[in-house]
């Protein structure tokens, strides 16, 4: 029945094996909401990423609720689901289509490393990978499905899945390259800076004993004071950085070492 006036409207059934009626409650029905329809856009979303969002947006109606509880005429989403808004203006309420909002599988970043060697725990072949430096990550080192650094440093993978384009980025991983540094005195005796950078302590070696040790940061200011006897010293660990060292021996001869802390 679609009435052609505006008024309470109610309906009378009858169950006719039995000749029992009943009545229902009156309805308000306002004939001016004939054709009053609610519509949310994108109305067929693409698949998203993980980690993406898509704004939908309701339109028709001068309020809206929607089923998430939130109202306003539009709401970002993140997460899977069917998502529709309840539209009102004045008496005129409408329902609105429902969207389905879908996710691609997450991209696969699990990293092992092995030695010095960085590479991915399963090899998907229709994945491309891609190295950085954590440092420096928007640029590309290597792509491939191992990487192999040359210097010591936090390292991490970008995985691309090329049959969604989606892709995602590991977490960093240190990879710690063994080398020493060997500096000069003004004597020509040599001291020894191992491991240099390093991501912890490093020692400092030298022919004759070491008598004092200064660490100090680049803007020259004084970090630590040492004065012993010994031919190897620890340097404790630092915070990231270049610190300079000042190494003094027992005979006289000093150096001026530069010290690359990586964490």
């Amino acid at each position: 029945f679609t009435p052609s006036t505006s008024g309470q409207y109610a309906m009378i059934a009858q169950d006719n094996s039995t000749s029992c009626q009943d009545t229902s409650s009156c309805r308000y029905v306002d004939v001016s909401c004939t054709g009053f329809s609610v519509s949310v856009s994108p109305s067929n979303p693409p698949t998203l990423c993980p980690g993406e969002t898509i704004t939908l947006t309701a339109s028709g109606a001068t309020s809206y609720t929607w089923n998430t509880g939130q109202t306003g005429p539009s709401i970002v989403v993140s997460q899977p689901g069917s998502y529709y808004a309840i539209g009102t203006s004045g008496n005129c309420q409408a329902t609105s289509n429902t969207v389905v909002v879908s996710y691609h599988p997450p991209v696969d970043t699990a990293v092992q490393l092995t030695g010095t060697t960085l590479s991915p725990v399963n090899v998907r072949p229709n994945y491309t990978y891609r190295w950085i430096n954590c440092a420096n990550p928007g640029t590309i080192l290597h792509t491939g499905t191992s990487f192999t650094p040359s210097t010591s440093g936090q390292y991490a993978m970008i995985a691309q899945d090329n049959s969604t384009s989606c892709q995602d980025t590991s977490r960093c991983y240190f990879v710690g390259i063994t080398t020493s540094s060997v500096f000069p005195t003004n004597r020509g005796i040599y001291i020894s800076l191992y491991p240099n950078p390093t991501e912890g302590p490093s020692w400092l070696v030298a022919e004759e004993a070491i008598t004092q040790v200064e660490v100090r940061d680049l803007a020259g200011r004084l970090l630590q004071r040492r004065e012993g006897y010994a031919n190897r010293w620890l340097l404790e660990e630092y915070s990231a950085g270049t610190y300079i060292v000042q190494v003094w021996l027992e005979r006289g001869a000093t150096a001026i070492l530069r010290w690359h802390v990586l964490r």
